[in-house]
């Protein structure tokens, strides 16, 4: 149960009720429309990171959930493993990412983008051995839309973990 109650429509400024109208209602923008304006931002970037990038949405999803687990986000999981299955990533693989990312599964792009995610998570930046290599593989863009998606769900998994967001109903 959230920490906090869920906004009404009416508790809310009017150029973000929308995350408490719309359907399906998330919950994380749901409770995000508190904060006014920085929902809006927020929805505008989640939105960006999973439609409009050119980096492979299996790379960015690999790195998503790999923040999720770390983070321990049971929100973010359930989400970002549907996804990545649609995308069609086997079990075996995604419980890999969770457990074991330097699991034979991987290639060794999959693999590179974990160990960069690990390395942002627990150490800010990645190694400048990792970044001349991810550098030689990927255009500078596809590699600023991979750190900007870690950072940004490292976000989003502190603030669905700090105040305790509920799964969506329609889960």
């Amino acid at each position: 149960m959230a920490r906090i109650p869920y906004p009404e429509s009416n508790e809310v400024p009017e150029n973000v009720k929308k995350y408490i109208d719309q359907t399906p209602r998330l919950n994380i923008l749901r409770m995000m429309s508190r904060s006014g304006n920085l929902s809006d931002c927020f929805g505008t970037f989640a939105f960006h990171i999973l439609a409009d990038t050119k980096l492979d949405p299996i790379f960015r999803e690999i790195a998503i959930l790999r923040v999720g687990y770390v983070s321990k986000s049971a929100y973010e999981v359930f989400y970002h493993e549907e996804m990545i299955r649609k995308l069609g990533m086997s079990e075996e693989k995604i419980k890999a990412i969770q457990d074991d990312i330097k699991s034979p599964l991987f290639t060794d792009m999959e693999r590179l983008v974990l160990e960069i995610t690990d390395e942002i998570i627990h150490h800010v930046k990645m190694s400048d051995a990792r970044f001349e290599k991810i550098h030689s593989l990927l255009s500078y863009q596809e590699v600023m839309e991979l750190v900007m998606a870690i950072s940004f769900y490292m976000l989003a998994c502190r603030f669905l973990e700090n105040y305790e967001i509920d799964l969506d109903e329609e889960s």
